[in-house]
């Protein structure tokens, strides 16, 4: 999520004097004994424009004294007053002037800037209702008032009245800055930039204009143009803690984390009551996993303003990390009830329902995030998330494809879209999506990893490696990748590489229950049955629910001839997993073995003759589960021959070979020929059922 300080220019206060009075040359003017009021004023003024407001103010009271009923000088001591936010004596003093002087549009325009200070934006905008109707043509009036609209997230408004601003004086900088800003609010980049550039043109030293194009960079995700202007705001204005704050956002989203850390510091030391830094940083600190950091200044932020809504948001994103997902869902709230229309909340919390598995109530919020705010790239992305959960990858594709569509140089969409396609089987699209990831942001290990994952999908094992490879470069602690590039490294036969990349990932993440069930797979390839046998049963330590790893223990212990405890462990698998057609396959094999072994007569006893039938038992649901699974065919034809069940064993030895079973290799692998088959079981086969297991002749 993104979270810019993206402000508009300050507020243009009026200040009034008399005729003809030459403010440039005011101080030199006056003498210290002078008894002219408006001299007083003057040099009041020309005091307040050089900042020194506490000289002014001084300055405008003597000229009150020499003339008490003079409403311009109680309009600017009101402004100075303002200047140094001492609002409620700025607002005595417009409330004296506008006394002396009730038809003056300029008092009312400052009183407006002083309720707005006070946080009474309802105040400030009649105010600005009022020297707008004295003076329809009072520039600064719609200028100030559009500002509050944009306060106030009134974003439509506030461009209107920063475009009759500017209607009224094209040359309007600040205007065009300000109405710049209120387009980025609405998503509307193009014409934030377009009046940026303007604001730039018209006024080319002014760091504000730099600065909000650098956020409308960032929103576009272009991050390398948003750190220019960053960097040249901060070139025109060095203590400029928006632009620091912004470059902050910039390097985070562009994967820099300490970089960005760097400049929210540095925003926070130049304003230590930078709200929206330490929320900003927070976000930081979410992105490097440090979510006690992250609630530490999302604490500071609220302390500081109890209604920003933003911080309440961000600290619920860190409390949903962390996996507190309840707490997480009150922080949502709460943001919610203080900004009823803050589109990123409900997409936040959408992502919290998503974790507690409430997929139809994620979605719900994401609806009503892109209600709010259709043209924002988040909540389709994480829209595309939820339906992916559902395993509706054609809407999840439709929501990356929008999201890629409002923002095409934006890399996690494309990642997204990547892992749909790869989901629905289509790994070439996948791929694609996963190198345009990369072209955007190329030092992020997760997308390498995904391509690699595609790749291996593919049997393509060689490229798969390259990209765990470099995803280990970029982040030498990520244990998914080593496990990833260990199944590639078993699947090419690799078996002591790849023990040693899922022995580093456990090192890594000593509770990975799947690399200690890859690694005791590699161990049972390698014959190495105890060692198979102590990873799987850690696997099961770590993760009492690991379906495959029960059925793997039990395809260690088959292989050990512990056939009792092989059924124990498929029986386990078969109760997490009722769908789990290799474990039934796989206990019926056992089935049969033990019926073997068992059998002490031949032609085959009643306790074996049972055994068999348990095993057809299993074979069955595990063909019912999965049609096209051949080694179940197969291994039902066997149990049918040891039965004499002729007719069915031939049926189903013809489907195991039709689907690619070479039958003949697997019948000698478990019994050497047909004449151990029928010396083991007492039977003889038909002739063309032992034509159909036997080697042709050379």
């Amino acid at each position: 999520m993104l979270e810019l300080n993206s402000a508009p220019t300050g507020f243009d206060y009026a200040y009034k004097s008399g005729p003809n009075r030459d403010i440039e040359n005011a101080i030199k003017a006056i003498t210290p004994t002078s008894d002219d009021a408006e001299v007083h004023n003057t040099r009041g003024i020309a005091y307040s424009q050089n900042g020194n407001q506490d000289r002014a103010i001084a300055t405008f009271s003597k000229a009150i004294e020499l003339k008490p009923d003079f409403a311009d000088a109680y309009n600017n001591r009101g402004v100075a007053y303002n200047i140094k936010d001492d609002y409620v004596c700025a607002i005595q003093d417009f409330n004296k002037a506008i006394q002396l002087s009730p038809d003056d549009a300029n008092a009312y325009n400052n009183r407006g800037n002083a309720y707005s200070g006070e946080g009474k934006q309802d105040r400030a905008i009649q105010d600005y209702n009022m020297a707008i109707l004295l003076n329809p043509h009072l520039v600064a009036a719609y200028n100030n008032r559009g500002i509050v609209y944009c306060n106030q997230h009134n974003y439509d408004r506030a461009v209107d009245d920063f475009s009759k601003a500017i209607e009224l004086k094209p040359d309007y900088a600040d205007a065009h800055n300000n109405r710049g800003v209120a387009y980025c609010n609405r998503a509307d980049y193009a014409d934030a930039i377009v009046d940026f550039n303007t604001a730039i043109k018209l006024n080319p030293l002014v760091a504000d204009a730099y600065g909000n194009r650098g956020v409308v960079y960032c929103h576009k995700g272009e991050y390398d143009r948003a750190i220019v202007n960053c960097n040249k705001a901060i070139e025109l204005q060095s203590d400029f803690a928006n632009a620091y704050n912004t470059r902050g956002i910039a390097y985070r989203d562009k994967g820099e984390i300490d970089r960005a850390i760097e400049d929210h510091d540095k925003a926070l030391k130049l304003n230590p009551d930078f709200v929206e830094a330490y929320n900003s940083r927070g976000i930081a600190y979410c992105h490097k996993g440090e979510y006690d950091r992250a609630i530490v200044d999302c604490n500071r932020a609220i302390k500081l303003n109890r209604d920003y809504a933003n911080a309440y948001n961000t600290r619920g994103i860190a409390y949903r990390d962390k996996g507190e997902v309840g707490r997480a869902i009150e922080n949502f709230n709460t943001a919610l009830k203080l900004n009823p229309d803050f589109a990123e909340a409900y997409s936040n919390r959408g992502v919290a329902y998503r974790n507690k598995g409430e997929i139809d109530r994620a979605i719900e919020d994401y609806n009503k995030s892109i209600e709010l705010k259709p043209k924002s790239v988040e909540p389709y992305n994480n829209r595309g998330f939820a339906y992916s959960s559902k395993g509706d990858y054609t809407h999840a594709i439709h929501d990356f494809s929008k999201a890629i569509q409002l923002r095409p140089g934006l890399a996690v969409p494309y990642n997204n879209r990547g892992n749909a396609y790869s989901s629905k089987g289509e790994y070439d699209r996948a791929i694609e999506d996963y190198t345009r990831a990369i072209e955007f942001q190329p030092n992020l290990a997760e997308f390498y990893n995904n391509r690699g994952t595609a790749y291996s999908e593919k049997g393509e094992y060689d490229h798969a490696i390259e990209d765990y490879t470099k995803a280990i470069q970029l982040n030498p602690d990520f244990a998914k990748a080593y496990n990833n590039r260990g199944a590639d490294y078993r699947d090419k036969g690799e078996y002591d590489r790849a023990i040693e990349d899922y022995t580093k990932a456990i090192e890594l993440n000593p509770d990975y229950a799947i690399a200690y069930n890859n690694r005791g797979g590699a161990h049972y390839l390698k014959g190495e049955y105890e060692s198979a046998i102590v990873d799987f049963s850690k696997a099961i330590e770590l993760n009492p629910d690991y379906a495959e790893a029960y059925n793997n223990r039990g395809g260690a212990h088959y292989l050990k001839g512990e056939y009792e405890s092989a059924i124990v462990d498929f029986s386990k698998a078969i109760e997490l997993n009722p769908d789990y057609a290799i474990a039934y396959n796989n206990r019926g094999r056992a089935y049969g073995v033990k019926g073997e072994v068992d059998g002490s007569t031949i032609p085959i006893d009643q306790g074996s003759k049972l055994a068999i039938i348990r095993a057809i038992k299993d074979y069955n649901p595990a063909i019912g589960l999965n049609p096209e699974f051949a080694p179940a065919y197969y291994n039902r034809g066997v149990a049918w021959l040891r039965l004499r069940e002729w007719e069915r064993a031939k049926s189903d030895l013809t489907v195991a070979r039709d689907m690619g079973i070479n039958i003949i290799t697997a019948f000698c692998n478990d019994y050497e020929n047909v004449e151990s088959f029928e010396r083991r079981n007492g039977v003889q086969l038909p002739k063309d059922i032992a034509a159909m297991l036997t080697l042709p002749q050379a």
